[in-house]
């Protein structure tokens, strides 16, 4: 989560949480019932389209 944060520069889990309720973000793989975990690659590709559409 720390590291998905710092990518997208957002401070708070909650706006995390949100944009992924939202599908704004890809979906996170879940852990455990407390954890969830991104594929770097996923996270770098969304950035990368983001950037693309911009």
């Amino acid at each position: 989560m720390r590291q998905v944060q710092a990518a997208l520069k957002i401070r708070s889990r909650s706006t995390i949480y949100d944009m992924v309720a939202r599908k704004a973000l890809p979906p996170p793989c879940v852990i455990n019932r407390r954890g969830l975990r991104w594929r770097e690659s996923d996270i770098r590709e969304w950035i990368d389209n983001l950037q693309t559409r911009n």
